[in-house]
């Protein structure tokens, strides 16, 4: 049930420790300037703010659901978008553009779905308690 949410909490660790992301990624450690860390620092923080609303999110899922909305869809676009911008600028590879492309995009529908899915089941529960 919380698979998520430890994938989420261990990457966010591992943007905290940069050993961790030269061992996991094979990042090479002459790009670890201070400018560089400090991204990686914000990007955790953001990280783990996210992990923490989702996990709180997922102890009432359907009084919760649309946290999805506010949180994942404006995260997907804003990754998108940014590997769009790293791709303009030559820090990325189109094949690096196509696969997360696909992989974004696929998450839209099962996470759409999930939210349809919780708004049904409210539905349910309102008609019972009436």
């Amino acid at each position: 049930m919380y698979i998520g949410f430890i994938v989420d909490l261990f990457m966010v660790i591992i943007l905290f420790i940069p050993e961790l992301r030269i061992i996991v990624f094979g990042e090479n450690p002459q790009f670890h300037t201070p400018q560089y860390e400090w991204a990686m620092g914000l990007v955790g923080s953001c990280g783990l703010y996210i992990t923490i609303t989702l996990f709180w999110a997922s102890l009432k899922p359907i009084e919760r659901k649309d946290i999805l909305l506010f949180i994942v869809f404006p995260l997907m676009l804003c990754a998108y978008t940014s590997s769009v911008y790293a791709f303009i600028t030559k820090a990325v590879s189109i094949q690096f553009i196509i696969l997360f492309t696909i992989i974004t995009f696929a998450h839209c529908p099962y996470f759409f779905f999930i939210w349809l899915k919780a708004k049904k089941l409210e539905k349910i529960n309102d008609f019972d308690k009436k």
